[in-house]
């Protein structure tokens, strides 16, 4: 049995969903996690599983993307990672982001309306694989923007601090621990009742 390797199938859901909730940004602290709860593949595989190639799953759709993979496919298409060594962010996110990109957030008009139109978009081209609604694709996109923006603040560089030392605000006072993303129990009923 060779090394998986995701299907044309994956690799192109994966992009459009990775367009579907970030866009590009001018912004020079505008970063999205490559690694992590608050990565594009941490959303992804939550949200469409079927399409997805988790490590260490004994079940894992072996045609799915991995992360690793995800990642290097999105460079391909314009995504540009960037080491980044800042305070107060999530470690789990590690020190390579995408640079010059944000998670669109529902709770901003211009944000909302490019999120229903990707969330429209990939149910349209790709029928079966998104199988949560509309308001509870919205919940699990506001919970990973704010999650992730609540735990960069100032987003200033570390330099000269040794690997170890621990994480410091730009005032120099000690960041309080980051709790894992965790999703809702159950994210796919909607508000309304009506589920998937």
């Amino acid at each position: 049995m060779g090394r998986p390797k995701a299907s044309d199938i994956s690799r192109t859901v994966a992009a459009a969903f990775a367009n579907a909730v970030t866009v590009q940004s001018s912004a020079p602290n505008d970063w999205v996690a490559r690694t992590g709860d608050h990565s594009i593949f941490s959303v992804l595989s939550h949200l469409i599983p079927k399409v997805c190639r988790i490590h260490g799953d004994k079940d894992a759709n072996r045609r799915g993307i991995s992360e690793a993979e995800l990642n290097k496919h999105l460079e391909s298409l314009g995504f540009v990672r960037v080491r980044v060594r800042m305070r107060c962010v999530v470690s789990a996110a590690g020190t390579w982001l995408f640079d010059h990109r944000r998670w669109l957030d529902p709770k901003v008009e211009q944000d909302a309306i490019l999120l229903q139109k990707g969330y429209q978009e990939l149910r349209s081209h790709f029928p079966g694989l998104l199988e949560c609604g509309e308001s509870a694709f919205f919940r699990v996109i506001a919970q990973v923007h704010d999650g992730w923006n609540r735990h960069r603040p100032g987003m200033a560089y570390l330099e000269g601090i040794a690997e170890g030392s621990p994480r410091v605000d730009p005032s120099g006072t000690p960041c309080a621990p980051v709790p894992p993303l965790a999703f809702d129990a159950d994210p796919w009923p909607d508000a309304d009742g009506a589920g998937r």
